[in-house]
């Protein structure tokens, strides 16, 4: 991905904290999975946010053990941090041929 020596920060918090953090920035007042802060100073990208307790739950609804929930979560926020966003379909394409690239398929 063209990254050498970048830096994030990686925080697991339960659905309460990740449902305020959620509403606090993005002014949705419910719980998500994953949430990404980008810094955009030098090579620090920035934050992800994954809520445990959704990633426990999820993993069991789709079959997947918590390490590749958590892999899948890393890599989402990841992405985000790095511009790319599932807003629009195309960009939803380009989100899901980077998952390949890294190898994993997207659950959604």
């Amino acid at each position: 991905m063209g990254l050498s020596k970048a830096e994030l920060s990686l925080v697991f918090v339960n659905d309460e904290e990740i449902k305020e953090l959620n509403r606090k920035y993005r002014k949705k007042d419910k719980s998500t999975n994953v949430l990404s802060f980008p810094m955009g100073e030098g090579n620090i990208l920035g934050d992800i946010v994954i809520s445990w307790e959704t990633a426990q739950r999820e993993a069991k609804e789709c079959g997947f053990s918590l390490e590749e929930m958590i892999d899948f979560y890393l890599i989402h926020g990841l992405l985000h941090l790095l511009g790319y966003h599932h807003d629009h379909p195309d960009h939803e394409k380009m989100m899901h041929q980077l998952w390949k690239v890294l190898g994993h398929t997207p659950y959604w």
